[in-house]
């Protein structure tokens, strides 16, 4: 599947300055050798730039319902995003016996 482009093809541009984006949320749950468990949140821009955080559209009404879109076309920016996250942690970590992680959002900023 090709990389989506920088220019935001995908993302709609917004009439309040904020830029288009597409961004999946994951929750990584570690276990090590001596039975313990983390949890570490990450964030990963699929296209368009780094939106502002939740708290901006909170206080901006921002939030609507979004319409269904199809998923295919980040799928494998997704995986290749797990996959850099776990190599990143297990070097980061020692004694890591598996991780395990959970997409816990989508957020399209149109």
């Amino acid at each position: 599947m090709a990389a989506i482009p920088a220019t935001n093809k995908r993302c709609k541009g917004r009439s309040d300055g904020v830029a288009p984006s597409l961004t999946a949320r994951y929750l990584f749950i570690i276990e090590f050798e001596d039975g313990t468990r983390r949890e570490l949140y990450q964030s990963f821009v699929v296209d368009g730039e780094e939106p502002p955080d939740d708290l901006h559209f909170l206080f901006k009404e921002g939030f609507n319902e979004a319409e269904s879109f199809e998923p295919v076309f980040f799928a494998d920016q997704l995986k290749m995003f797990i996959q850099n996250q776990e190599a990143k942690i297990r070097s980061n970590y020692d004694g890591v016996t598996n991780i395990r992680q959970k997409c816990v959002g989508i957020q399209a900023v149109n």
